[in-house]
Order: structure tokens, then C-alpha cells, then sequence
């Protein structure tokens, strides 16, 4: 962009300087040409008087203001254009450093650019603001060249004024627009954002960047997602591709960081800009807050003001306006051309004499017939057509021709300048399509848009108003879109609108606006005003939403959220309530008497100092697990009750309520008192745990004989290697190498005996279970050897499956193994008295899925009945004639204890299968085991 002082961007300064050069040394071959002509036509080259002559007719022949000046720089001419130019006599133009031709400001750096060339002979370029024939000054380009004799010295300074004020006045114009743009954006109420067509986000407005408070160049890029709440940006991202791909208007919601840490919900709208052709160029975004509306009905705001900004199209034009200048004679043929001409179409003088060789063929026949109006009537000639450039483009030229006549007034030779308005024509084009555009994205906005002057009367409703309230913008300017408002809100919103007037601020108000079918509905209003470097007020800008139905919801929240106060406070149980977070925002009555507490205490995590100190770390522990995962919440703690001051077991439960997205919304939970139950279970359990033991001694006795021939194996051995042992000794020489060999298996046989001493004494014990990493192959392996005599005796031919690399199970030994004896003695009495056919017990370990580890027990027994499935496992129920029918109901209670399951299925053949599944160690820890 030029200033006063010139062009700022050095590019520009370069490619002036270049073309300055260029304007020079086409003047300069001018002046030669002149210099020529006068030798030709005049045999006297020195007669001074008539050089003067030729050389003013000849400026007089340019289509632009030119003055003649002398050697030393006093002006000694003017052309008649520059007469015209100032509306001014010869003399008053020549005295321009003392009068208003020249713009106060400028005047000395114009003088001192003049008095520098007069000095170095260099040519003169240089911009200023002249007077026009008495009217507003204009930005001029004052260009000068000297014109030499054939020893180099100056005889003349010839100056060409150029006018190039519409170049000033279209830059300052584009950037006055994108200013004015960027203050609307950032003006709007909401917070308003752009993105180019590969979903990049470009800029933010001033209200966005003030809520997230981080600068803008922290936000550019794909920084912006530290804005967004962490659990919300995946499905923003995902939203934000389909929308781009759809290439459509789309919209979702999700949390945003504010600047003091706090996520609120805003509704995010996007609509993509299109180009005349319906090509997406950029996609314009507005964030609505919706966060209060959320807490209240949890429904997404039906639609929310979003205000689009357009950018502005538009580029600066050429600094420059050099152009090239064509001669022609007075029949209209081109007789020369100046340097400018050759470069500007990359073509040979006999190729430029054609014009279809250089003009548009749509504009052809048009400058063809200007061109021959002008000669015929020996008017100046002004036309604009498009030409086509070196690099083979198209480009518009306003081409000017003026005629030189001779001294009776003859037309000797036309000068025509062309001067280059491609690019001012695109601007031109730009700014149209630009303004077309932002009118365009105003009445897009899905809400109803307004803009006011500084005294508040409207001047802009979008199509959207106009359509919802059934008015034309002739009937809704002023006040009269006030006819629109419901009688009984004309009064404060009139109020409101006028505080905000009067201290120059946004705001919001309420108020309803009938619709053109005549249904009055709530809308929220939202102004926002535009100042000034002082602080006034240049527009107001304002959006209009529909919150009716978030009114209606409101009111439906409100009724309801009464009616299930009441009905919770007279139902005889103890509830309470709390937020999304975890925070308890409610307890019925019941809880409060029962815990003595206040409704302010038991708020928040005040509801932890009712319980038990050892139950707080828990409890609190599980209750934010829940709240991280939604998991539902059950616990049992001990409570306060305050009637006695004593602890008693409470079963605290919860489940979240959620809105139609999966989002939790709010937890529901009550108390139950467990505390008298609990202690039957203690007892109940006290009563198992003694069952078992019977259990266990009924099964050894049964298993005498096998203890026995368990405990005579290794007995037998020591015996034997003792012997062996004292025989070895006392041979002569003593054998003392096979003595000692002798005394490790006695050893060993003792340790073997010792072991199946420990294990007998384990499972005869009557002790609290203990916890502990137990080997499922190994414990199996250890009742199966317990087990082996009996087998045998019983004729039962015993098949083991163990399975590789079993996890452990967490549990208490003692226990798991007398489930196993039960139900490979169980399988064993199931076969007794069968006699055609093998009788076949497969005991096997394997795995069940990939966190528990089975124990399966087969037999070819009798089997039973599908209907009697479940009742084999109910206490004192049998099948055998002498049995007791607490084993399975012992074993399936020690089971379930474990958190594992036994159950008994059907063979496809004779027999039946029992089938132990037990946790595995890697499930997690393990479970409490009552005895």
C-alpha cells in the first residue's frame, strides 16, 4: 500500500524503480525521436524559436497534463490538458511552489525531488496530492525527464502528470473493509472462528480468545484442542471430518476450557462460505454457551445466533500506472511504438499494427469502431477493452487517444496511451462480490440478525426476521420491528435496550415476538456495539434466539423436580441424590433422622462423616471409581445412627441417570439397614464353617484304609532302608558310601510320611481359612493320592486330565481340596453296584476363559434326573440310600464363597459330570473366604 512517503513494501518500491527506469528511457527515446523530427523538417538546428515551437506542439498532442521546463527548473509551458487539469492560466501554474496546487504537506519533498534532479540530470519521479480545477486535491505522479541535444546537454525538462487517485483511494477503500471486518467479527456476540478448506482453523475472535485466555497464536493449527475438554475432542475431531466431507452446515457440543479452569458446553455451528460455482473457500464456526440450559433440561439449544464473517476478496492494486504509449498518423495506422509497448505484448511492431493479434476477440469489433468514431470526428478517444498480455493473459486496458494537430489545426499524429486496469478491475469485482457475500452470510445466519445505527433505530434485518415476523425491511426499519413485540415486554426490553445505549456496552434481554402466523414466542436478544478509536458507538449488531421451548422445558424441570421431592420424602427409605461429579445435592428426611445430620452437613462430602473410620477410605474409593466409570455403586459400610450413637451395617446403593447421548446427568441412591441381617449371616456362616469340618472328618473316616496305605508306604521304606542300612555297617569292611545312600532314602521316606501327616492334620483342623496362592494341579494331585486306596478297593479306573500352565487361584487350600475329595467320592459312590459296564472316573483341570481355572470330575455312574439338577446342591437332599445330603450343599457353599461357581451336568452317556470353576489369581484380588 503507498503512503505519502511512497510504497512501504520494498517489492513494490522495486518493481516502481524498474518500471521509473523503463518510463524514462521511453521519454528519453521520445525526446530523441523529437530531436530527429526537428533536424529532418528544419534545415536550421539551431534556430531555438522554432524547436520551441515543435516541442510545445508536440506536448500538446500527449493525452495527459505535461509541462516544459528549463534547464535550471523554472516551468516555461504547459499543455493544454494540464490547463484543463487545474482550471488555471499558464502564469498561475507556473507559480506552483506558492499556491494551493500543491497540497501544503507535500510541498517540500516535492521541491527537494525537483531540486535534486535539476541537479544530477537524473529523471524526476515522485507522488503528490495536487488540486483539481478548484476541487478536492488528488494523488498525482509526477514524472520527469530530461530532454538533451546531440552533445547530452538538457535543453528542456519535459514532466508528465499522471493522476492515480482512484489507485490511492481502491487501496485505502480494501483496507478500510478489512478492518471494518475484523472489528464486526470481533464485535459479534458470540465466539466466532474461520477454518480454510482443509479444516486448518485460521483465526479466532477477540471474545473466544478472552474466554480461553490464551493469545491467538496459541490457538492456530491444532492447538486449539487444549480448549476442549480431554473425553470430548475424539468426538469433535470425528464430527468435524463428516461435516467437512458433507461439505453441508453441521453443528455438535462440547465442553470448553474457560480461562479460570472451568469446562462449560457450548454448541458448536459451522457452515461452509461457497464460491459462485458452489465451491467450499472457507468454513465460518460460532461456539454458543449452552451450559446453563444443560444443567436445567439437559436438551441442546434448538439454534443459537451464528453470525458469519466474510473476507473480504479483495487485493491491492498496482502502485503503478506507467503504461505504454502508441503513435499513430492521421488516418489511424501505428507508426511507433515506445520500449513499454514491445515488452508489455512480447510482440514485433508488424505484429502489434494487427489488432486481433492483440485484442479480445469479444471486444474486437467494439474498440475497432471506437477507435474509427474518434478519427473521423477528431475527438479524444477513450475506451476500455481487454488485451492480450506477453504471457498470453487477457488483461483490461483503458486506452486514450489524443490528436496533434499542426499550427492551422490539422491532426498530424494521435497519441494513445495504455494504461493497465486489469487489476483494478478485478478489485472492483471483488469488492461486489465480497459486499454480495456478506449480505449473503447475514441472511444465512439460522437466527434472526439485526443491525441499528448509534441511536438504536434498526437499519438491517435478515431474511430469517423479516420471514419469522412477516414484515418487509421498509415496515421493520426504525422502530417499527417493535410492532412484532408482545405488548406486556415493550416496556423493559425498551429499558434494557436503553442502558445499553446509554452506557455503550453488549447485553441480552427476553421478551416475546410474535410470529407471523400470530404465535407469540420467548426470544433471548443479544447487541453488541461497534466503537471507534474514541469509544463511540459506529453500529450495533444484534442476533435474536428462540429459547421458547427451553422456557417450556424449564417450567416442565421445575414441576417435576417438586414432584419428586414430595415423593421422595414421604416414601419410608432412605434416599439421597448427587451431581455428575459426585457431589451429594440431596437427603430425603428419613436419612437425615436416621443419621442425625443437617441437610448443610451432609452436602458435598460432608455425607463421609457419617461413617465408620475404618469404611471411609473404601468407601470414598469405590464411590469415585463409580463416578469415573458409571459403574452402579454398591457398598456396604457401617453408619452412624444417631438415635443410640451406634454403628450399624448399611447396604448404600446408586445407579446414574442419564440423558439420551449417555451422558450421566445425576445419581440416585439409597440406604438400606442390613445391620440385624448381617448378623445372621454371621452366625449362618459360623454354622457352615462347623459343617464343614464334620464334613471333612466323615470323608477321612471313609478313608481310612487309604491314609493307611498312604502312611505304610514310606514307614515300610525306613524300615527296609534302616536295615539295609546296619547290614552295610557292619560288614567288614564297612560299606559306608551304600550306609550313607541308605540313611538319604530313609530321609526321604520320613519327609514322605511327614508330608501326608501334615496334610491329614490340615484337613482334621478346625482354623480360621487362610488366603493364600494355591496350585489347583497340585492340591488335585494331593486328594487324588488320599483317594487312590479307596479307587482301587471300588474297582474304578481313574483317568487324569491336567491341564499345562494353570494359573494359581487365590482361596484357602484346605477348603478347595475338600470340595475335590467330596466329588471324587461323590463320583465313586455313584458307580457302586455297576456292573456291565466299566466303571470310569475322570478327574481333569483346564482352563475357563482367561480368568478362572475349572476342576471337572466324571463318572459313569447312575447319573440323575434333568429336573433334580439344582436340588443335588440343596442341604440334607440325596439320591443314595444312606446319604446325609450335605456334601454338595457344603461344597457348593464353600465355592461360592470363593466367588466360583459348581454346578453338575448331564453325560451323553451314562454318568454324570460335576464342573468347578474358581477365579484365577489374575482376575484381581481375591475375594474374602468365610469358612
Amino acid at each position: 500500500m503507498l503512503t505519502a512517503d511512497g510504497p512501504t513494501d520494498p517489492r513494490i518500491a522495486e518493481e516502481i524503480e524498474r518500471r521509473v527506469a523503463e518510463r524514462t528511457a521511453e521519454l528519453s527515446a521520445i525526446s530523441e525521436d523529437l530531436r530527429r523530427q526537428l533536424s529532418v523538417r528544419h534545415r536550421d538546428n539551431e534556430n531555438p524559436h522554432l524547436r520551441e515551437i515543435l516541442l510545445k506542439s508536440f506536448i500538446d498532442g500527449i493525452g495527459a497534463p505535461v509541462t516544459l521546463c528549463a534547464p535550471t527548473g523554472e516551468m516555461v509551458a504547459v499543455n493544454r490538458f494540464g490547463q484543463e487539469y487545474h482550471r488555471k492560466s499558464v502564469e498561475e501554474i507556473m507559480d506552483w511552489t506558492s499556491g494551493e496546487m500543491i497540497f501544503a504537506a507535500d510541498l517540500p519533498r516535492v521541491k527537494a525531488a525537483w531540486q535534486r534532479s535539476i541537479e544530477t540530470g537524473e529523471p524526476y519521479d515522485v507522488e503528490v496530492r495536487a488540486r483539481r480545477a478548484h476541487g478536492p486535491y488528488r494523488w498525482m505522479r509526477f514524472h520527469g525527464f530530461p530532454v538533451r541535444d546531440s552533445d547530452g546537454s538538457i535543453l528542456r525538462w519535459c514532466v508528465l502528470y499522471l493522476d492515480i487517485h482512484d489507485s490511492k483511494s481502491a487501496e485505502e477503500a480494501l483496507a478500510a473493509s478489512e478492518r471494518n471486518l475484523k472489528l464486526t467479527i470481533n464485535t459479534m456476540p458470540a465466539m466466532a472462528w474461520t477454518a480454510d478448506t482443509s479444516g486448518n482453523v485460521e483465526f479466532f475472535n477477540d471474545n473466544f480468545l478472552d474466554y480461553v485466555g490464551l493469545p491467538l497464536d496459541r490457538m492456530l493449527d491444532d492447538s486449539w484442542k487444549q480448549a476442549v475438554h480431554p473425553d470430548d475432542v475424539d468426538d469433535l475431531l470425528e464430527t468435524w471430518k463428516v461435516v467437512m466431507a458433507a461439505g453441508r452446515t453441521g453443528e455438535t457440543e462440547a465442553r470448553l476450557r474457560r480461562f479460570d479452569g472451568t469446562y462449560r458446553w457450548f454448541l458448536m455451528r459451522v457452515s461452509p462460505l461457497r464460491d459462485e460455482s458452489g465451491k467450499v473457500v472457507r468454513w465460518y464456526g460460532i461456539n454458543t454457551d449452552v451450559d446453563a440450559w444443560r444443567q436445567t433440561e439437559r436438551q441442546r439449544q434448538q439454534a443459537e445466533d451464528s453470525l458469519r464473517a466474510s473476507e473480504l476478496m479483495l487485493r491491492s492494486m498496482l502502485d503503478s500506472i506507467a503504461a505504454p504509449i502508441g503513435f499513430f498518423n492521421s488516418d489511424g495506422e501505428l507508426e511507433a511504438v515506445n520500449h513499454l509497448v514491445g515488452d508489455y505484448f512480447g510482440k514485433s511492431f508488424e505484429e502489434v499494427s494487427q489488432w486481433e493479434n492483440i485484442v479480445h476477440p469479444d471486444d474486437l469489433v467494439a474498440s475497432q469502431a471506437a477507435w474509427q468514431r474518434a478519427i473521423e470526428a477528431g475527438a479524444a478517444y477513450e475506451h476500455e477493452a481487454r488485451i492480450r498480455r506477453a504471457d498470453g493473459e487477457y488483461r483490461w486496458n483503458d486506452h486514450r487517444g489524443y490528436p496533434m494537430r499542426d499550427a492551422e489545426g490539422r491532426i498530424v499524429r494521435w497519441c494513445v496511451l495504455q494504461i493497465d486496469i486489469h487489476d483494478r478491475k478485478q478489485a472492483e469485482a471483488r469488492l461486489a462480490a465480497s459486499e454480495r457475500n456478506l449480505d449473503q452470510i447475514i441472511s444465512g445466519i439460522p437466527g434472526l440478525a439485526w443491525t441499528a445505527l448509534p441511536d438504536g433505530h434498526a437499519d438491517f434485518l435478515n431474511q430469517h426476521y423479516l420471514d419469522y415476523v412477516g414484515l418487509s425491511l421498509e415496515q421493520a426499519r426504525g422502530v417499527g420491528w417493535m410492532l412484532a413485540l408482545h405488548p406486556d415486554d415493550r416496556e423493559h426490553l425498551i429499558a434494557d435496550w436503553r442502558a445499553m445505549m446509554s452506557e455503550r456496552r453488549g447485553g441480552e434481554s427476553e421478551a416475546r415476538i410474535r410470529r407471523c402466523d400470530g404465535e407469540y414466542r420467548c426470544f433471548l436478544f443479544r447487541a453488541s456495539p461497534v466503537l471507534d478509536d474514541a469509544g463511540n458507538v459506529v453500529r450495533w449488531f444484534g442476533v435474536n434466539t428462540d429459547i421458547e421451548d427451553l422456557k417450556r422445558a424449564e417450567a416442565a424441570m421445575r414441576a417435576s423436580e417438586l414432584n419428586l421431592r414430595q415423593l421422595t420424602e414421604t416414601i419410608p427409605q432412605m434416599l439421597w441424590s448427587a451431581t455428575a461429579d459426585g457431589s451429594i445435592d440431596y437427603c430425603n428426611k428419613r436419612l437425615l433422622e436416621f443419621t442425625g445430620f443437617t441437610p448443610e452437613e451432609a452436602m458435598g462430602t460432608g455425607w463421609a462423616k457419617m461413617l465408620h473410620p475404618d469404611d471411609v477410605e473404601p468407601t470414598v474409593r469405590a464411590w469415585l471409581h463409580c463416578i469415573a466409570t458409571g459403574d452402579p455403586y454398591r457398598v456396604e459400610v457401617r453408619t452412624l445412627r444417631a438415635s443410640d450413637q451406634t454403628y450399624r451395617w448399611l447396604l448404600t446403593s446408586a445407579l446414574p441417570l442419564r440423558d439420551a447421548d449417555g451422558r450421566i446427568l445425576k445419581w440416585h441412591g439409597a440406604c438400606a439397614d442390613m445391620h440385624d441381617w448381617k448378623q445372621a449371616q454371621d452366625e449362618l456362616r459360623d454354622a457352615q464353617a462347623e459343617l464343614a469340618h464334620m464334613t471333612r472328618v466323615m470323608t477321612m473316616g471313609h478313608l481310612t484304609a487309604s491314609i493307611a496305605h498312604e502312611l505304610n508306604q514310606p514307614l515300610a521304606g525306613i524300615i527296609t532302608n534302616a536295615s539295609t542300612c546296619l547290614r552295610m555297617l557292619a560288614a567288614d569292611p564297612p560299606n559306608v558310601t551304600g550306609a550313607r545312600e541308605t540313611a538319604r532314602r530313609t530321609i526321604r521316606d520320613g519327609n514322605r510320611a511327614a508330608d501326608v501327616i501334615a496334610r491329614l492334620r490340615s484337613l482334621f483342623s478346625k482354623k480360621d481359612p487362610v488366603i493364600e496362592a494355591v496350585d489347583v494341579n497340585t492340591a488335585t494331585q494331593e486328594v487324588i493320592a488320599l483317594t487312590l486306596t479307596e479307587l482301587k478297593k471300588a474297582n474304578v479306573s481313574l483317568r487324569v486330565q491336567l491341564a499345562e500352565a494353570l494359573p494359581s487361584v487365590e482361596g484357602d487350600r484346605v477348603q478347595l481340596q475338600q470340595v475335590i475329595m467330596n466329588l471324587i467320592l461323590n463320583a465313586m459312590q455313584a458307580m457302586d453296584g455297576i456292573a456291565d459296564r466299566s466303571k470310569e472316573l475322570v478327574v481333569a483341570t483346564e482352563r475357563d476363559g482367561c480368568d478362572a481355572v475349572r476342576v471337572v470330575v466324571q463318572d459313569a455312574g447312575v447319573g440323575f434326573e434333568a429336573a433334580i439338577a439344582e436340588k443335588l446342591f440343596h442341604p440334607f437332599y440325596t439320591t443314595k440310600r444312606h446319604g446325609m445330603g450335605i456334601g454338595l450343599s457344603v461344597s457348593r457353599s464353600i465355592v461360592e464363597n470363593h466367588q466360583g461357581r459348581l454346578w453338575a451336568e448331564r453325560n451323553d452317556g451314562p454318568g454324570a459330570t460335576f464342573i468347578v470353576s474358581i477365579p484365577s489369581g489374575d482376575a484381581g484380588d481375591g475375594a474374602e473366604v468365610n469358612a
